[in-house]
């Protein structure tokens, strides 16, 4: 699978040195705004587009800082049909202007915590949770902010653990002994055996038949589960119902 990258600027030799290495990766000169570039691109046949927040724009207003990837994002949007379009905001808050549909705030904090439970975990004075993680597009994994990442860089000198840690989260370790005796997440379809049915049902028949413990459902849009973005649902109520289109991850 190729992997294209479209920038208004050539990428700096040391940069390209290193992402080169890893084969079918191609890079178009232009904007993704630019349906020539995106022709260039062969954007119908791509399998996921990641927009990225342009660096020179750091020093723009909080709300203009993502403004070209938002518009991207939203005139891309209607051109895809089998495409997953993401998105890299500088800005966590600037994911309501995604979807215009929305609410301007997006948001009502009484409406989320009666609907969802939203955290009130706090760190640092701030909230661990703001309230764009429960937007649906950041829910279902179409719009990130590297937040998460700067926050972790800056740890890691006073807490050098935290590397293992994702390295055991993502890939069980980097030692052979550590990727031998490690567990692994996998991700599944819903058994037949068990679609339609509740997640107690689920979590039941692949501790008996499998003995693998299930930790959450990866949820496809579904009229019936009123959702029309896909999410993770980690550790659902045994009462929650199972779609044949939902995944189970183990």
């Amino acid at each position: 699978m190729a992997v294209v990258i479209i920038n208004p600027v050539p990428i700096p030799d040391d940069i390209w040195n290193i992402v080169g290495r890893f084969p079918n990766v191609y890079f178009v000169k232009g904007k993704a705004s630019d349906y020539r570039a995106l022709a260039l691109a062969q954007l119908s046949t791509a399998a996921t587009i990641v927009l990225l927040t342009n660096p020179t724009f750091r020093s723009l207003d909080s709300q203009m800082i993502d403004a070209e990837t938002v518009f991207t994002f939203r005139r891309l949007m209607p051109r895809l049909r089998s495409a997953f379009l993401v998105a890299e905001l500088a800005q966590g808050g600037n994911v309501r202007f995604i979807s215009p549909g929305l609410d301007p705030e997006f948001v009502v904090r009484q409406q989320i915590s009666r609907s969802t439970g939203v955290s009130s975990l706090t760190t640092s004075g701030e909230l661990l949770h703001p309230e764009y993680h429960y937007n649906p597009f950041f829910a279902a994994g179409q719009v990130y902010t590297s937040s998460v990442l700067d926050s972790l860089l800056c740890r890691l000198p006073t807490n050098p653990q935290l590397l293992e840690l994702l390295e055991l989260l993502t890939v069980g370790g980097t030692t052979p002994r550590q990727l031998q005796d490690s567990s692994h997440i996998y991700q599944f379809p819903v058994a037949d055996e068990v679609a339609n049915k509740t997640y107690g049902e689920v979590f039941e028949h692949y501790i008996a038949i499998h003995s693998a413990v299930p930790l959450g459902l990866y949820r496809w849009p579904d009229d019936g589960c009123n959702n029309a973005l896909p999410y993770v649902f980690t550790n659902p109520l045994p009462s929650t119902s199972v779609s044949p289109k939902d995944k189970v991850f183990l």
